[in-house]
């Protein structure tokens, strides 16, 4: 099985909410945390599986859009 990075931010709690939000959309999702754990300084990547990324990718802009809305 293959795995594409679909969404990238420095938030553990954005990539715990966006996973969350694939996973309830029966979109397999893991999080890469690639953070310096000493220093909060890194990226934090979400995952799918290749054959879910065009899946994931509306789920994302959906959450994006409604997260720029209420800001």
């Amino acid at each position: 099985m293959d795995w594409t990075t679909i969404f990238t931010t420095n938030s553990e709690i954005e990539a715990a909410f966006v996973q969350g939000l694939l996973q309830n959309s029966d979109i397999p999702a893991v999080v890469m945390n690639q953070s310096d754990s000493a220093y909060k300084f890194g990226d934090i990547k979400i995952m799918t599986t290749t054959e879910k990324v065009m899946d994931a990718n509306v789920v994302i802009k959906e959450y994006l859009e409604n997260r720029t809305q209420n800001d």
